[in-house]
């Protein structure tokens, strides 16, 4: 019984399958799109670096700390991330009727 959630498909009394396989199936997709994500995100960082070494050289000249530099680089990537989730959660709330109209939920 405790499987009939996932295992739902019944045909003449017998167990053939069912959603596990969508959840198998989204699972992979979305660790996929994670991984090329995160591959996007540090391509991205390493370009955006590059313009911003004279920033670096300028700040460490001016008397900065490496400390400072590191917490001020960290501060703007979560700052980008959350703005980026943020955008992620007003976008799969606005777009949950149509795909629950698709999906026929």
């Amino acid at each position: 019984m405790s499987k009939w959630n996932l295992y739902s498909e019944f045909k003449n009394g017998i167990n053939t399958g069912g959603n596990i396989r969508y959840v198998w199936l989204f699972s992979i997709i979305g660790i996929f799109v994670l991984i090329l994500a995160c591959i996007n995100f540090m391509n991205l960082s390493t370009a955006r670096s590059e313009k911003r070494a004279r920033e670096v050289g300028i700040r460490k000249a001016i008397g900065s700390m490496r400390w400072q530099i590191i917490r001020q680089f960290f501060a703007e990537s979560y700052v980008v991330v959350l703005l980026a989730f943020v955008f992620a959660l007003i976008l799969v709330a606005s777009l949950l009727p149509l795909f629950s109209d698709v999906a026929g939920k």
